[in-house]
């Protein structure tokens, strides 16, 4: 009993050095004072969306130096042994080639005329441009958000001082009115009515609270700020309503409009696309070299060909068991398209519906 009532003394112990740590740990956060050109910059360099909109322009980037990789010259190797297990004969009795065989080659490919990947990589700089713009939204709308929530909590906190002044006043007229009623001087209807108006006022109060809550909670999470941490912000509404007044420019050039520009993107990407599949209609052409070095074993054909000296094809004693050879060959390819079942031109018109 004393070893259970120990452990249990010992777990509440523990249990309370914890609680004591995290409040520490809390209080030692402090608050975090922000302007409004802060929350802004601190929302641009840690949001979540605001990296994915950099990373993706990293990856067109990726995608534009694949596509200039086709042209590229491509180099391939490959090596080979085979071991015949049995020949192929060219007439009864009369095999050729040799048991054991080694062949390695070397390729070599050149692309010189390919007109879909120059297209390719056209559209492929308008796809950066897209994700370039993409990324200038997100900035823009974050910016908005982060604007819009900051003035929330600005208001919030502005109606809860209007209200805590509401609440002194009435306390005020509470407690006028209940020395009047006990002096005589004021009808008990008078106070109670009083009473009723400071009660009406305490749930306000508690739903401004809430909201001033819910708007730092907000805040926060556009600026990628941990829940423990408690923010405070620099200024008032009246403040900002004087800079709108005095520095706001408010010019209508829609140059910029970045939905307007996605738009114009996004039409240019159609017509990339439906140059591309034209463009598939049209040959290609490469150039190509191959070397192979190829061992073969010897054969003895000397007993096939009338017993001649040394063997026609067999190894004498200056020589190799393998017979190596290594020819080279080198050459242009070109490839034209001639039907592909409708395939392309139902391409073309779904591009051009879009």
């Amino acid at each position: 009993m004393k070893k259970l009532l120990s452990l249990i003394c010992f777990g509440f112990m523990s249990l309370g050095l914890v609680q004591a740590q995290e409040q520490s740990q809390t209080a030692n956060l402090g608050v975090l004072e922000l302007s409004l050109d802060e929350a802004i910059e601190i929302a641009l360099t840690d949001n979540p969306t605001i990296k994915v909109a950099n990373l993706e322009i990293e990856r067109y980037d990726y995608v534009n130096k694949q596509v200039v990789a086709t042209l590229y010259p491509q180099v391939d190797a490959s090596a080979q042994y085979s071991l015949a297990i049995k020949r192929q004969e060219m007439a009864e009795g009369l095999s050729f080639g040799g048991k054991n065989t080694f062949n390695v080659a070397g390729t070599v490919s050149l692309p010189l005329f390919v007109p879909s990947v120059y297209r390719q990589m056209k559209m492929t700089r308008t796809q950066m441009e897209t994700a370039v713009e993409s990324a200038r939204t997100t900035r823009i709308d974050m910016v908005a958000a982060v604007r819009s929530a900051y003035y929330n909590v600005l208001l919030a906190e502005q109606s809860m001082s209007v209200l805590n002044e509401a609440v002194a006043t009435t306390q005020s007229v509470v407690d006028n009115t209940r020395n009047l009623y006990e002096n005589g001087l004021a009808a008990e209807y008078d106070y109670i009515t009083a009473q009723v108006q400071l009660s009406n006022l305490k749930p306000q109060v508690l739903q401004a609270q809430n909201a001033i809550e819910i708007t730092k909670l907000q805040l926060k999470m556009y600026l990628s700020i941990p829940e423990n941490v408690e923010i405070a912000l620099r200024g008032t509404l009246d403040d900002f309503r004087s800079q709108v007044l005095l520095g706001e420019d408010y010019s209508t050039d829609i140059s910029e409009n970045t939905t307007l520009r996605t738009l114009d993107l996004q039409r240019e990407l159609l017509e990339h696309q439906e140059k591309l599949i034209q463009t598939t209609r049209m040959p290609t052409v490469a150039a190509f070299g191959q070397i192979s070095y190829i061992g073969q074993e010897r054969v003895n054909l000397g007993g096939l060909l009338g017993g001649m000296a040394g063997g026609a094809g067999g190894a004498t004693a200056e020589q190799s068991k393998f017979w190596w050879q290594y020819p080279i060959n080198i050459g242009a390819q070109i490839s034209i398209p001639l039907f592909a079942g409708f395939k392309k031109t139902n391409q073309l018109r779904e591009v051009r519906n879009q």
